[in-house]
């Protein structure tokens, strides 16, 4: 089986959930035997073409990286048409719109190839987001963009293709009821992540000297992009709180953006900057090391999406994980049994969370050893990648 791929963004862009997915996934299905191709935007780097673990990749000139614009739409149509003279291909997956030109021009149509379409979140979830953060003229420029999209481009594009792929239980009723799709187009495919990679381990010399933490130290461990719709601000807030009851509580946060200059003053303010440590990147190999630091993990995300890659990761390494009620996370946590989640806008719920676990070393262990048994069980690569197989399969049995 042949697959062109198109995405707008993969790890040598940027390093989001995203990417993350479809470059494991890809990876994955090469390891099954799927010959993949990627069409995608301009690499940074000036790369044209790489051969990565032996998926094609196929980077565009005169693209913006990582970004949805018309050079990327018109491009990539002209290079599918080119490669498939020559690959053939079976099948198009589409990650999100990256090959909205595709459907738009009718070339699967006339090629008689089906399209695919995962998506990692939908207008409507940016939407909620906006009307959740409140207003000023960036956030209601981008209320109206997401809104325009979803009237005028998103029911048409997901009407189009053949079949789409949803993440998680809840983004299954969001796109039927949303965008008229009908049951029996969609399926459900959980996201999964390297559960070889992702284990438990001891903290390392190496590590604790890096992240100077100290024997007694009550880590907390945070990773997202440092945006408001993330909600570091939300476990920062708290801090001082459990601080009183914690001592030698410490939060460790993890990644890049332009929020994080108000995070270091906000704990300036609250007096816990001695308990706040800001890594900035963190590179995929370090990143289970650095979740083997923690005692818990708090993923306090406002944003309504799939459910972060972070939380299965930490799940894996057994590490209770804390999240906010984005609708998501129940595909993947069962409160009070493999994690455990709050309401988003209850600050006080989420201290006594945090509290009671970073006390109970026993509760943290039973609860991290059910979150490693939910990731093997369900949200491995292997389930993953044989799930996405399964689709493509059905959908080509279709066109028989």
């Amino acid at each position: 089986m042949n697959v062109c791929m198109f995405a707008r963004s993969l790890p040598a862009h940027s390093m989001g959930g995203m990417e993350l997915h479809i470059e494991t996934l890809s990876k994955e299905l090469v390891k099954n035997g799927i010959k993949v191709t990627i069409i995608t935007t301009l690499n940074p780097l000036g790369i044209e073409y790489e051969n990565m673990s032996g998926v094609k990749i196929h980077y565009l000139k005169g693209t913006v990286p990582g970004k949805y614009q018309w050079g990327y739409y018109k491009q990539s149509a002209a290079m599918f048409m080119e490669l498939h003279k020559k690959e053939k291909f079976d099948l198009i997956h589409s990650q999100s719109a990256g090959a909205y030109q595709i459907l738009k021009n009718r070339i699967n149509t006339q090629l008689n190839i089906p399209v695919i379409i995962s998506l990692h979140g939908t207008s409507i979830d940016e939407i909620k987001t906006k009307l959740r953060l409140g207003f000023d003229l960036r956030s209601m420029l981008s209320l109206i963009k997401n809104l325009c999209n979803y009237i005028f481009l998103d029911r048409r594009f997901l009407q189009m293709c053949d079949t789409i792929i949803a993440t998680s239980d809840s983004q299954v009723n969001t796109i039927a009821k949303y965008y008229g799709i009908a049951m029996n187009k969609l399926r459900l495919v959980y996201n999964g992540i390297d559960d070889e990679l992702f284990v438990p381990n001891s903290l390392t010399d190496v590590m604790t000297q890096k992240l100077n933490i100290k024997p007694d130290d009550k880590v907390i461990v945070a990773v997202a992009r440092l945006k408001k719709e993330k909600g570091i601000q939300n476990i920062i807030s708290v801090l001082p709180m459990i601080k009183e009851k914690v001592p030698s509580v410490k939060l460790i946060v993890g990644g890049t953006g332009e929020y994080r200059k108000m995070l270091e003053k906000m704990a300036v303010r609250l007096g816990v900057s001695d308990r706040v440590v800001f890594l900035g990147r963190i590179e995929y190999k370090d990143l289970p090391d650095i979740l083997n630091c923690s005692k818990i993990f708090v993923n306090s995300t406002i944003r309504e999406n799939g459910y972060d890659l972070t939380i299965p990761q930490s799940m894996a390494c057994g590490k209770p994980v804390v999240s906010s009620n984005v609708r998501s996370v129940f595909t993947v946590i069962e409160n009070g049994k493999n994690g455990y989640i709050y309401e988003r806008s209850n600050m006080n719920e989420l201290k006594s969370i945090i509290i009671k676990l970073l006390l109970n070393e026993t509760l943290q262990n039973e609860i991290g050893l059910l979150a490693r048994k939910t990731v093997e069980d369900k949200l491995s690569l292997r389930s993953m990648a044989k799930n996405t197989i399964d689709v493509y399969k059905s959908v080509l049995e279709k066109r028989k």
